[in-house]
C-alpha cells in the first residue's frame, strides 16, 4: 500500500501516542511517563500511523491483517485470549487422553490451541468459532501448518448448535457462553456431544453476586464488542448440579488470569514506541485495549470472575475446588 503520510501523532506537545496509549493502559497521568529523567527518551518514541488511502481494495475473506496483527502481538500466533496454550492444558492435563481420541473445540479462535493439542496428544480436534472471520482464518492457518484434515477449524451458531449422533471423547470451551443468550441449552447440547465418561472442560466468566447495572460490570458490558449473557457463580453451580455429570472441577482463576492479560498489555505496550501501525492497527488497539482494560478492572473489583470447570459424564469422582 502506497503512503501517503507518516505521521508522528502528538497532538498534546512531545507526549507520544505510544506514550500516552501506556498511560491510559496503566491507569496514570501522560505526565508522570515523562518526567525530566524521562523526556529525551519519550520524545524518541515516535508511533507512526500509516493513513494511507485503502478505499478500493478488495476485502479478503477472514480477519482484518491488522487484528491478526494485534492478536498475534498480545497473545502469540494461532492464539486470541491471555495465557495461549497454558490454559488449555491445564484443563486437559488430568483427563489422560490417548491418541485415539476425538476432542471437540467450541471455541477454536485462530486454531493455536486445538493444534497444540492435537501435536502434544497426537488426537484429532475438531475446531468450531461462532466469529465467521476468524474461522476462516484459523482454518487458513491449520492449511498453512498443514493440519486442515487433524485440526479443521468451522464457523457455527451456538444458538443453533447441535451434533446428533456425533460423540467426543472431550469437549472444550474458552470464554464463550458468556456470549451466549440461551447457555443453558447450549451447556446441555455440548454435555450430550460427549460419550459416556467422557469430559467438559471449559472457562467462563461470571458474576461474584453483583447485578449487571454495577458501574464496574456496565462499563465492562459497554465496552465488549456485543452485550455480554453472564450468570453469576450461584447460577452457574445450580446449572451445573442438574447436568448429566460429576463435577470434578469448579475453580476460581482470575487472578492467575488477570496476570496473564495485564502482563501481555504490559508487554505490547513496551513494545510498542518506534513501530510503525496503520490506522487500521490503532483502531482495533483502541477497541480491544478498552475492553481489557474493562475486564481486568471488573476482575480486581471482585465483581467478575473467571472459572474454569470439569465435568465428567457419569461414573463417580469426587467435587475439588467447590
Amino acid at each position: 500500500m502506497a503512503r501517503n503520510s507518516n505521521t508522528a501523532v502528538q497532538d498534546d506537545g512531545y507526549i507520544p501516542f505510544a506514550t500516552r496509549f501506556r498511560a491510559w493502559w496503566e491507569g496514570v497521568d501522560a505526565t508522570t511517563l515523562t518526567d525530566a529523567k524521562n523526556r529525551e527518551a519519550v520524545r524518541g518514541q515516535s508511533l507512526i500511523v500509516d493513513r494511507g488511502d485503502q478505499k478500493g481494495q478488495t476485502a479478503q475473506p477472514g480477519l482484518s491483517p491488522d487484528r491478526l496483527r494485534l492478536w498475534t502481538a498480545l497473545w502469540g500466533e494461532g492464539y486470541c485470549l491471555p495465557g495461549g496454550a497454558d490454559i488449555t492444558e491445564s484443563m486437559l492435563r488430568p483427563l489422560n487422553l490417548k491418541p485415539a481420541d476425538k476432542l471437540l473445540d467450541l471455541s477454536a479462535g485462530l486454531g493455536g490451541p486445538a493444534r497444540a493439542m492435537a501435536k502434544r496428544y497426537e488426537v484429532k480436534v475438531s475446531g468450531l468459532e461462532h466469529r465467521e472471520p476468524v474461522a476462516e482464518t484459523g482454518m487458513a492457518l491449520s492449511r498453512e501448518a498443514g493440519v486442515a484434515d487433524q485440526v479443521p477449524v468451522n464457523h457455527y451458531n451456538p444458538l443453533t448448535f447441535d451434533l446428533i449422533g456425533e460423540k467426543f471423547d472431550c469437549v472444550i470451551a474458552r470464554e464463550l457462553f458468556f456470549q451466549v443468550r440461551d447457555k443453558e441449552i447450549f451447556l446441555r447440547k455440548a454435555m450430550r456431544a460427549t460419550d459416556e465418561g467422557g469430559h467438559f472442560c471449559f472457562t467462563d466468566y461470571a458474576l461474584n453476586d453483583y447485578e449487571m447495572s454495577d458501574p464496574d460490570l456496565a462499563a465492562w458490558a459497554a465496552a465488549e464488542h456485543t452485550p455480554p449473557q453472564t450468570w453469576t457463580l450461584k447460577r452457574y453451580k445450580q446449572v451445573l448440579d442438574d447436568l448429566d455429570a460429576n463435577v470434578q472441577t469448579f475453580a476460581d482463576i482470575t487472578d492467575t488470569y488477570c496476570e496473564l492479560a495485564k502482563g501481555a498489555w504490559a508487554g505490547f505496550t513496551e513494545a510498542l514506541p518506534r513501530q510503525q501501525i496503520t490506522q487500521e492497527f490503532a483502531d482495533w488497539m483502541l477497541k480491544d485495549g478498552e475492553v481489557w482494560l474493562k475486564r481486568t478492572r471488573a476482575m480486581e473489583a471482585g465483581k467478575l470472575r473467571v472459572i474454569r470447570v470439569h465435568l465428567e459424564r457419569k461414573g463417580i469422582s469426587l467435587m475439588s475446588d467447590w
